[in-house]
């Protein structure tokens, strides 16, 4: 019983920092300017599509049909998003630390600081690399486990809460790519409209 209640008190403080990071989206969002309510309009389909099926990159087109009703150009979200669905793996990341604080709980070895910054360092490097679909994350967990020295027998453990878990990150990286396009589209998004037509105007004349 002790260890199912650990198991859902990870789970509660993942979905708590999960939460903060979204309100840190709306934050970013509203200091650039993009309306909240058309961008939460238009992104709560690829939301719950990766909440449900734990693919970011199996929900990319829902995604990319998302920025396209959000008048992202093409130029844009053609690139950036794949790349996101690929490299922007932050509630993998958020995952990662949570659950290293869990397995030294449950060992009884607290952390130390050199500790958290080593778990901090690999697990977002492992996370750029982590795979697009459902259960990657347990492979990541265990190699982290693995390089920073904690029991990959809370691996186990984690297993059993794998899906619930996956689920949220897996939205909350979604909910990155498209945040991040559209941030870059208010920021730089004039910028690389223009490209194009610089191209057809060169092809034009050659």
């Amino acid at each position: 019983m002790g260890t199912l209640l650990s198991l859902g008190d990870m789970v509660m403080v993942l979905y708590v920092a999960l939460g903060i990071q979204l309100l840190l989206y709306c934050g970013a969002m509203r200091l650039f300017g993009v309306r909240l309510g058309a961008f939460f309009r238009e992104a709560r389909t690829p939301m719950a599509t990766a909440f449900a099926t734990q693919s970011s990159s199996g929900t990319l087109p829902l995604t990319i049909n998302a920025a396209h009703r959000l008048g992202i150009p093409k130029t844009i979200y053609g690139f950036s998003l794949p790349l996101g669905a690929t490299l922007n793996m932050d509630g993998a990341a958020i995952r990662i630390a949570i659950s290293a604080v869990f397995a030294a709980n449950v060992i009884g070895a607290p952390l130390d600081f050199m500790s958290m910054v080593q778990i901090v360092l690999i697990g977002t490097l492992v996370s750029v690399g982590t795979a697009g679909v459902p259960g990657a994350g347990i492979i990541m967990i265990a190699t982290v486990f693995a390089q920073v020295g904690l029991p990959i027998e809370t691996v186990a453990l984690l297993t059993a809460i794998d899906a619930l878990v996956g689920m949220g990150c897996t939205a909350l990286n979604v909910t990155g790519d498209l945040v991040g396009t559209s941030l870059i589209t208010r920021s730089e998004g004039d910028k690389l409209a223009e490209q194009p037509v610089q191209e057809a105007t060169c092809g034009a004349e050659s």
